[in-house]
């Protein structure tokens, strides 16, 4: 594998997973959810996430599950408030299986080639990039992106303290008899540098963007617990370390508690939501300002293309 050095270029990406609150249920080992309907991310943060992207004229990868883009409601909801020439829409898998390292070579294929065929249908594109749930990527799920010609996995988190914080919270579920569909994964996946990597001819994988040192995710999460006046220096010292640098939204980052219909069991477990929706919007608002200004932003699939055409 060819490891990127750093260029003077430097590449930075803006994507959000479109993880339903089902799943967060499923997650957390919670009250299981009618995951028949359209849900309150789809329906409602999209929308706030892609104001804020086109307010400041900031491109977007949007992964999306399959099982969410096939209701017709979100459809709609997609078509109406995403513009399709300036954001990318990619895979999030079919289902959202948690353990989906653990699913036969079958079942993957499965899992990528039905949600691909739901994107496709509505945006009428090639998906061109896979981010697996839960990070939980493998040998063979490389194998099979590659078969169907995806340009690039997005699944990689270099973070060995996110690694471990979720094995203690699997383990602290297990004791309370909590069923989570979760898995804490493979250690060394975690382990990877922060560049990303070219896998084989026209195939890379691309990582989450980690602060220094400590290598904490840098996600909606992390940064809607960050106080106000730290953003600025913060932002300076995290951006300017990397050449590539992927800041990772989750559709629940831009969900309203009081007007989304939340369950409050989810939000007593999600300090950040305990943040007003103003408040993470105005905090998210500067940090991307901050990033703009630092880094070229594009899609995952633009960067992947430029990178191909400058080896």
């Amino acid at each position: 594998n060819m490891v990127l050095q750093t260029k003077s270029t430097k590449r930075g990406v803006v994507s959000i997973d479109l993880d339903e609150t089902w799943m967060y249920h499923q997650i957390h080992g919670l009250s299981s959810l009618d995951d028949s309907k359209a849900g309150p991310v789809m329906q409602k943060g999209l929308k706030r996430f892609v104001q804020i992207m086109d307010d400041l004229q900031i491109p977007a990868t949007i992964f999306v599950v399959g099982k969410e883009i096939a209701k017709t409601d979100n459809q709609m909801t997609l078509l109406q408030n995403v513009t399709l020439e300036t954001h990318e829409i990619a895979n999030h898998s079919m289902n959202h299986p948690y353990q989906f390292h653990l699913l036969s070579f079958k079942k993957k294929r499965e899992e990528i080639l039905l949600a691909a065929q739901e994107i496709e249908n509505v945006t009428k594109k090639k998906v061109n990039g896979f981010r697996a749930p839960g990070y939980q990527f493998d040998s063979e799920t490389f194998s099979l992106l590659q078969e169907m010609n995806y340009h690039y996995d997005a699944s990689l988190l270099p973070s060995l303290p996110y690694y471990f914080a979720r094995r203690i919270i699997l383990q602290w579920y297990a004791l309370q008899k909590r069923n989570s569909h979760s898995h804490r994964g493979h250690i060394k996946n975690f382990f990877h540098k922060s560049n990303p990597r070219r896998i084989s001819n026209h195939f890379w994988q691309l990582p989450i963007g980690t602060f220094p040192y400590l290598r904490i995710p840098c996600i909606g999460t992390t940064l809607a617990m960050l106080p106000k006046k730290l953003i600025q220096p913060i932002c300076r010292h995290t951006f300017a370390k990397n050449s590539y640098f992927d800041i990772e939204f989750h559709g629940l980052d831009f969900l309203d508690v009081k007007k989304d219909d939340i369950e409050p069991q989810l939000v007593s477990l999600h300090k950040e939501l305990q943040k007003s929706i103003e408040q993470r919007l105005e905090l998210f608002f500067l940090v991307l300002k901050e990033f703009k200004r630092r880094y070229e932003i594009r899609t995952i699939a633009d960067h992947v293309s430029s990178l191909e055409s400058s080896i």
